[in-house]
């Protein structure tokens, strides 16, 4: 170990970094998880390992004076040395890129506010989450929107079931009202990876077909006002274990949190 200390100690006018090294070189002879600063002291040492952050600052410098002369035959636990220096020199940036990823990640998976429901982003709510109605709370919201708007998914999920079919206004018969047939006209419904269930009513177009795979932000249909309707609009309405989810709530824009 002196040898190789000395061997460095020549390769380096810098000596702190050579007495940093001094302190730490049985870190360097570790049994390493590489990249995942995991540490474990080689031979009987009775020190303790030194926080990651110390590691990092002191690996960092060994990366300046990379490559090392050739280590001693000796010491073959040196080989460890580039998977450390490798993690120091990632390791500032490592956690928060993989935080980054996460929410990036995450946020891909979802829209980030309800408005991007419909192309018309500035189209109001004419209808609200638990808004009492002639048959009791509503449990959706209506995107004032006209007919033909396209309209994309809230979040990405697999395409449980789909109607098409209806016109353009299109009501249902006196008689499929009794049997709750075709009220809610032309519709997509799609299962995220939660389990949730993601229901858009009363469309126009249905662009995708059951067993299909979707993206938070791809175009899935265009509204309309098939079914049982007062006017164009899209209904959406979210659903999980435990009963419907307020789609204003669960996708808040920015402006309304």
């Amino acid at each position: 170990m002196d040898a190789t200390l000395r061997e460095v100690s020549a390769a380096s006018e810098n000596k702190k970094t050579v007495a940093a090294m001094r302190k730490t070189i049985t870190i360097l002879m570790v049994a390493a998880v590489a990249n995942a600063g995991t540490f474990a002291l080689a031979g009987d040492s009775e020190e303790e390992d030194p926080p990651v952050e110390e590691i990092v600052v002191i690996a960092k410098r060994l990366k300046s004076l990379w490559p090392f002369p050739r280590p001693s035959p000796a010491l073959p636990a040196l080989v460890f040395v580039p998977p450390i220096l490798s993690f120091a020199e990632e390791s500032g940036e490592r956690s928060n890129e993989a935080e980054d990823e996460e929410e990036e990640k995450e946020n891909s998976d979802r829209a980030g506010c309800w408005r991007e429901l419909t192309a018309n982003r500035d189209a109001p709510l004419s209808g609200t989450f638990k808004e009492m109605r002639e048959n009791g709370p509503h449990q959706a919201i209506d995107i004032a929107v006209p007919t033909g708007t396209k309209v994309y998914a809230a979040q990405s999920g697999t395409v449980e079931r789909v109607k098409k079919g209806m016109k353009v206004g299109q009501r249902p018969t006196p008689a499929e009202k009794e049997r709750n047939v075709n009220t809610v006209g032309n519709f997509i419904i799609i299962s995220d990876a939660q389990g949730r269930t993601h229901r858009y009513l009363h469309l126009k177009d249905v662009d995708v077909e059951k067993g299909d795979m979707v993206s938070a932000g791809d175009p899935i249909g265009t509204s309309n006002d098939t079914g049982k309707s007062e006017g164009p609009h899209l209904h959406y309405d979210l659903s999980g274990d435990s009963g419907r989810i307020d789609p204003e709530k669960e996708f808040a824009c920015d402006d309304e949190e």
